[in-house]
C-alpha cells in the first residue's frame, strides 16, 4: 500500500520504484555512529536525498530499514498519518501501526465496505494452574568467597485468575464480502476467511451468516462502540476494537465523529482496503505438514518410539528414489489434470516412465530431494495435520454483539475445525510457532455442534477454539488477527506430552512502553531500539537447553526454569515492535546455553558454518545420526540393472564412426574439464584442443576466485557437438553409445547436456498413467489418496 500512495503521489507508475531505497543494516552495532547519522540526515543517490520512512515488523527484525526520496515524504508522511495530530504516544506500538504500510496485498479500490467496531470482549478465567514470571533475590559467592545478593528474573508457580481477550484482532463478515473479494482478487478458492489491511487496521475476519442470525432472534440493530446503532442489513464486518488500531489515535470528538472522520480521511488520500491472505479450500489443504524441531525436542518420549514420527518422511524418500510411478510423479508435480513438464527430465518421463530408472534422471530427483532430507534430520518430519488460522468460538462471537449471555457452544477442553473430510472429531494436537517450552503443548477434544454446524460449517482451514479456557494463552500468546496454529493427528507425539503442566503466562503481556514525544529524535532512537533481536536468540538459548544431559535432577529442574524464563523472554520479543518493551535473556543463560545442540547443523546456512556443536545423545541428537546414516545408503542407490538405454536410440539411423570418435574425444574432455572444475583447480590447458569456438580463456587465478557458471562450459560443449552432428536424433545415438557402451561407469550427465532433445525425439511415446486425486484411490500421497489415469494428449 505505500508503493501505491507513492505511485499517486508522484504519478509514475513504472514497476521499478526509484522512490523508495532499503538499506540492511546487519551488524549495525559496530556501525552505531553511522546508523544514526543517516536516521537523522538520510543520504543521497545520484544527488537525490533519501530520508527515513516506515517500517514493518519483520524488517525490523531483520535490520532492514527504509528510505524514501525526501521531495516526496512530507506529502507521504500526510498520507500514512490521515492529518492525526499526535502529541505523545507509545511511539514503538504508532511506528508498527504506520509500518502496516508495508504490508503486500491486493488492493480493493474504491471499494468501502460498512464496518461496524464493537469493544473487546475480556474474561477471567478464575484460579488457573500457571507458572509466571518474577523477580528473585539469590545469593552467589563470587571469587574471593564472598557472599553477594542478585536481583534476576525467575519462575513462580501458582493458583491464579487469568485474564483473556477474546476475538483479539479479528471478527465476521457477510458471505457477500466472500463474493466481492472472490471476483476482485480474481480467486479460484473461496476466501471464506480473510486477512484485512487497512490503514490503522489489521486482523481477520471470517463468513458468517450473521443477517441471517439476528433474523432468528428478532434483532434488527447492532450498537457499535461510539454508542451507534446500525440495521444489520446494512453491515459488511463487525469487528473487534483490537482489529482497529486507529481507535485511540482519530479520538477528536470522542464519539461517532471520530469514526466519520477516519473514512473522510481514508477517501481524501485515496486509501484502499487490502487482502493480504486467506484460507485454503477444503481440497486444497494439506493432509501432512512437516514439524519442527522446536515441537519434538520437548516431547517426554523414549527414542524408540520418538524415531517412529520419521518413519513416514522416510518412506516417502525411499518411495520417490525406489521409481515408483505415483509417488515420482507426484513430487515432480505430475497429474493426470496438470501434466506441464518442467524440464527435459519430466518431459522423459511423460513419454516413458522406463525413464524413472535412468541415471541422470534418478540424480536429478535425489538432488532434489537432498534439502527435504536435510531438514528431516533437523525435525521436519510429515505428520497428519494442518496449520489454520485461530479464532474463539463465533457462536459465542454472535452472542455477544446481538446482546444476548455470550456461552458459546464448545467447553473448555473442546474445539472445532472442518477439513476435507469432515469435522475433526477426538483429540488433536494443537502447536503454534515459535514453540519454546513443554507447557506450551496443547490438547484438545475435537467436536461438533447443531448451531457451529449451521453457521460454520464451510469454514475451511480454520480452528476454533473454546472461549472457557487459557487455552490460546498456552499456545505462547497467539492472538486471532490472522495467526495459524498447527493442527496434529499423531498418537505417538500425543504420548509424549505431560498434560499436568501448568501454563507459563507472561501476566504482563500488555504492558508497553512510556509514552513520548512525536518527533524525529524519539523516532530515531525508537527505530535503534526496534532493531534488536531476541527471538532467534531465545529460541536457540532454549534448544540448546532441551538438548543437554543433566547430571542431576537438580540440574534438569534448572534446565526447566531457564526455558520457561526464555518462554517469556521470546514472546516480550515478538511483540517488541508494537510494545518497545524487551526482557534481555539473562547473561548466565547465555552463557551456559553455548554450544547448539548437532542437529542445528541443518537448521540454515548460518548453522553449517559452526565449528563446534553439542553431541550429547538427546532424541533430536540421535534423530539426525539416524538419518545421516540411512542418507548415505540411500544415496548411492542410484542404479537399475535392468534398465533399457535403447529405448532412447533411434536403431533406423545409420552408425558414423567418424562422428563417434570426435563426440568421444569431446568427451573426454568434458569429464576432465568438469574434475578439475569441480576441485576449483588451476585448468592450465583447459581448452586446448577447442579453444577456437571460446572466446576466452582462465587463468588460475580467475578459476581461484570466481563462482563457476557451469551453464557456460555445458553451452559451448553443446555448440561444439551441435557442430559436429547437426542431426540431434543421431546425435543422441551415438552419445548414449558413447556412455552406455563404451565408458558405462563414467559420468552420464553429458547425455542430457548434449543430446536432450534428441534423447525425447527418439523417445516413443508409451502408454502413460498418471495419478488424479480419487478419495477411494489405492495410492496414498502425503496423505492424500489417488489413483492412476491413463493420458493420452501429454504435451
Amino acid at each position: 500500500m505505500l508503493f501505491r500512495q507513492i505511485r499517486l503521489i508522484t504519478g509514475d507508475r513504472r514497476d521499478y520504484n526509484p522512490y523508495i531505497v532499503f538499506v540492511d543494516c546487519k551488524g549495525w552495532q559496530s556501525r552505531k555512529n553511522e546508523l544514526r547519522h543517516i536516521l537523522y540526515n538520510g543520504f543521497r543517490i545520484n544527488d537525490e536525498l533519501y530520508v527515513l520512512t516506515e517500517r514493518s515488523a519483520s524488517m525490523s527484525r531483520n535490520s532492514v530499514l527504509g528510505f524514501v526520496n525526501a521531495e516526496i515524504e512530507p506529502e507521504l508522511n500526510r498520507r500514512i498519518t490521515m492529518d492525526m495530530d499526535v502529541k505523545t504516544t507509545v511511539l514503538a506500538k504508532l511506528m508498527a501501526y504506520r509500518g502496516l504500510f508495508f504490508s503486500g496485498c491486493f488492493c480493493l479500490e474504491n471499494w468501502y465496505p460498512r464496518i461496524v467496531i464493537v469493544d473487546d470482549y475480556n474474561k477471567t478465567i478464575p484460579n488457573q494452574h500457571i507458572k509466571y514470571l518474577v523477580d528473585v533475590e539469590r545469593e552467589y559467592i563470587n571469587r574471593n568467597g564472598e557472599t553477594f545478593t542478585w536481583r534476576e528474573k525467575g519462575i513462580k508457580e501458582d493458583f491464579r485468575d487469568v485474564e483473556i481477550t477474546l476475538w483479539d484482532g479479528s471478527g465476521i463478515h457477510s458471505p457477500e464480502v466472500t463474493q466481492y473479494v472472490k471476483r476482485a482478487i480474481k480467486s479460484e478458492e473461496t476466501p471464506t476467511s480473510i486477512l484485512w489491511r487497512l490503514p490503522y487496521m489489521k486482523g481477520m475476519t471470517h463468513e458468517v451468516n450473521f443477517r441471517q442470525w439476528f433474523a432468528e432472534h428478532n434483532i434488527n440493530n447492532i450498537k457499535d462502540i461510539f454508542g451507534i446503532e446500525h440495521n444489520i442489513q446494512d453491515v459488511d464486518m463487525i469487528v473487534t476494537n483490537s482489529f482497529y488500531k486507529g481507535y485511540g489515535y482519530f479520538k477528536q470528538y470522542g464519539d461517532g465523529r471520530d469514526w466519520r472522520l477516519y473514512w473522510n480521511k481514508f477517501r481524501q488520500y485515496n486509501h484502499c482496503v487490502g487482502v493480504a491472505s486467506w484460507n485454503y479450500s477444503f481440497d486444497n489443504e494439506p493432509r501432512m505438514t512437516k514439524t519442527s524441531y522446536q515441537i519434538l525436542q520437548d516431547l517426554d518420549l523414549e527414542f524408540e518410539d520418538f524415531i517412529q514420527i520419521a518413519e513416514y518422511s522416510m518412506s516417502w524418500i525411499e518411495k520417490i528414489i525406489g521409481g515408483e510411478p505415483v509417488y515420482a510423479y507426484c513430487f515432480l508435480g505430475l497429474f493426470a489434470e496438470h501434466v506441464k513438464p518442467s524440464n527435459e527430465y519430466m518431459e522423459a518421463v511423460v513419454k516413458n516412465p522406463e525413464m524413472l530408472k535412468e541415471p541422470s534422471i534418478r540424480k536429478y530427483l535425489i538432488d532434489l530431494l537432498r534439502k527435504n532430507i536435510d531438514l528431516m534430520k533437523c525435525g521436519k518430519l510429515y505428520v497428519e495435520g494442518a496449520f489454520k488460522f485461530v479464532v474463539t468460538d463465533l457462536i459465542m462471537f454472535l452472542q455477544y454483539i446481538s446482546g444476548m449471555e455470550s456461552v458459546g457452544v464448545l467447553g473448555e477442553d473442546e474445539f472445532y475445525s472442518v477439513d476435507a473430510d469432515g469435522v475433526c472429531l477426538g483429540e488433536r494436537v494443537i502447536e503454534r510457532n515459535p514453540h519454546i517450552s513443554r507447557e506450551e503443548h496443547l490438547i484438545l477434544q475435537g467436536v461438533n455442534h447443531p448451531l457451529l454446524e449451521k453457521y460454520c460449517s464451510h469454514l475451511a482451514n480454520v480452528c476454533q477454539i473454546n472461549g472457557h479456557s487459557i487455552s490460546l494463552r498456552r499456545l505462547n500468546g497467539a492472538d486471532e488477527d490472522g495467526d495459524r496454529v498447527l493442527v496434529i493427528n499423531n498418537n505417538i507425539i500425543k504420548s509424549g506430552i505431560n498434560r499436568n503442566l501448568p501454563i507459563v503466562i507472561d501476566m504482563e503481556d500488555k504492558i508497553t512502553a512510556l509514552e513520548e514525544e512525536f518527533m524525529k529524535e524519539n523516532i530515531v532512537e525508537c527505530t535503534l531500539r526496534s532493531m534488536v533481536d531476541l527471538i532467534g536468540e531465545a529460541s536457540n538459548c532454549a534448544t540448546s537447553y532441551h538438548n543437554k544431559t543433566p547430571q542431576t535432577k537438580e540440574q534438569k529442574q534448572k534446565y526447566l526454569e531457564y526455558i520457561n524464563i526464555l518462554s517469556i523472554v521470546n514472546g516480550k520479543a515478538i511483540d517488541y515492535a508494537k510494545t518497545g518493551v524487551l526482557f534481555n535473556i539473562p547473561r548466565h543463560m547465555a552463557k551456559y546455553s553455548k554450544p547448539l545442540p548437532y542437529f542445528m547443523k541443518y537448521a540454515g546456512d548460518y548453522y553449517s558454518n559452526l565449528k563446534k556443536f553439542n553431541r550429547s545423545p538427546s532424541n533430536m541428537n540421535r534423530l539426525c545420526w539416524v538419518i545421516e546414516r540411512w542418507h548415505k545408503k540411500i544415496r548411492f542407490k542410484q542404479t537399475f540393472d535392468d534398465f533399457d538405454y535403447r529405448i532412447m536410440v533411434d536403431e533406423s539411423i545409420p552408425f558414423d564412426e567418424r562422428k563417434f570418435k570426435r563426440l568421444e574425444r569431446l568427451y573426454l574432455h568434458y569429464l576432465k574439464t568438469i574434475q578439475g572444475l569441480g576441485k576449483q583447480s588451476a585448468l592450465s590447458k583447459s581448452y586446448e584442443n577447442y579453444k577456437y569456438y571460446f572466446d576466452d580463456d582462465l587463468t588460475k587465478e580467475e578459476v581461484l576466485n570466481t563462482t563457476i557458471n557451469w551453464n557456460y562450459y555445458y553451452e559451448r560443449y553443446s555448440r561444439i557437438a551441435n557442430m559436429i552432428c547437426l542431426n540431434p536424433k543421431e546425435l543422441a545415438n551415438l552419445i548414449v553409445k558413447l556412455c552406455y557402451e563404451k565408458y558405462p561407469k563414467k559420468n552420464k550427465k553429458f547425455i542430457w547436456i548434449i543430446a536432450g532433445q534428441g534423447i525425447l525425439e527418439n523417445l516413443k511415446q508409451t502408454k502413460v498413467l498418471l495419478p488424479t486425486e480419487n478419495e477411494n484411490g489405492q495410492y496414498e500421497y502425503l496423505g492424500r489418496k489417488y489413483s492412476l489415469k491413463e493420458v493420452c494428449d501429454i504435451c
